[in-house]
């Protein structure tokens, strides 16, 4: 992408494209994500609903990795200004 080309206004998936969070967009953007944390089997890690198991061994790492993913696709699915108001979160 040249300098001159507009920024995609969606991060591509394998489940669709998610339109990237806006000041103006969210109810969309909040429909799409959810439909993607389900698919990726990660809503209940998203909403606290499924919690982090305390023993450290290959299912801990397999955690949070899972974990991981959604983090990924939710900050690759906003925009550079909601990107940077959600930085540190």
């Amino acid at each position: 992408m040249s300098g001159t080309e507009p920024a995609p206004a969606f991060n591509k998936t394998e489940w669709g494209n998610i339109p990237l969070l806006t000041y103006l967009n969210y109810e969309i953007w909040k429909e799409t994500m959810t439909i993607v944390l389900e698919a990726m089997d990660a809503y209940d890690i998203v909403t606290g609903q499924k919690h982090e198991q305390p023993q450290i061994d290959i299912d801990y790492h397999n955690w949070k990795l899972q974990a991981a993913k959604p983090k990924a696709k939710i900050h690759f699915s906003c925009s550079p200004a909601i990107q940077f108001v959600l930085k540190g979160l």
